[in-house]
């Protein structure tokens, strides 16, 4: 099985989260254990004819968020120098920009579990250190566990565990 196929059945996007288990209790029949869970793909799940800030309000409305949600994102977006696209439909932002977006809202879920796969592909290297510092933080502060899948080996440092996979 592959790592992002493991992923998505961690996420019950595949398999319908037969023999996952969270806490103990079988997430195909306590789907209400998913929203305790942010994933984040190799490839955005934003929505290109919206604007950068109806996305923002689309995954606030998924995520059950409130204006902690907002202020987060919006603090993100700052600090990555984004926030002038807030009115820029999704579609003309480039690569970097769009996964900045992407990130910005899937690390402001208020979650317990965060699943990365090669999040940070599209960053330059001061954004992916943001974003590593950002997972450190929640990782300590909120006691979130993280899954990060990455091909990059420097971005182990911030693993209390890792797990090579052997090349075919």
């Amino acid at each position: 099985m592959g790592k992002t196929t493991l992923l998505k059945c961690l996420t019950s996007i595949l398999n319908n989260g037969k023999c996952v288990f969270y806490d103990g209790q079988s997430i195909e029949q306590n789907k209400h254990f998913l929203k305790n869970i942010s994933c984040c793909l190799s490839e955005d799940t934003l929505y290109p004819y919206m604007t950068v800030k109806e996305n923002i309000h689309f995954y606030k409305a998924l995520f059950s968020g409130g204006q902690d949600f907002l202020i987060e994102v919006a603090n993100i977006l700052c600090k990555l120098k984004c926030s002038e696209y807030e009115n820029h439909l999704v579609k003309n932002l480039s690569q970097g920009t769009r996964h900045k977006v992407y990130l910005a809202i899937m690390l402001s879920k208020k979650a317990k579990i965060f699943l990365l796969d090669e999040p940070f592909t599209a960053l330059d290297k001061d954004s992916q250190h943001f974003f590593l510092e950002l997972l450190k933080t929640k990782n300590k502060n909120d006691q979130a566990t993280i899954l990060l899948v990455t091909h990059v080996e420097e971005f182990a440092e911030i693993a209390n565990k890792t797990l090579s996979v052997p090349k075919l």
